[in-house]
């Protein structure tokens, strides 16, 4: 593939790399209340409530 066309793709992904390197992870405290979801059927809708173990509000 000549350079020309990979120019394009070159300046498309640099963004996406800068963002992957200077990104920061906040992990939210929730932890579900049972490992299983039971999807409806009839509905297409699951429910699973969760539980905030945050210290911060």
């Amino acid at each position: 593939m000549p350079a020309v066309t990979k120019l394009p793709l070159l300046l498309l992904s640099v963004p996406f790399v800068f963002s992957a390197l200077f990104s920061q992870a906040n992990a939210a405290g929730m932890v579900p209340e049972t490992t299983l979801l039971v999807i409806e059927e009839s509905t297409h809708s699951g429910v699973m409530n969760v539980k905030n173990t945050d210290s911060n509000p």
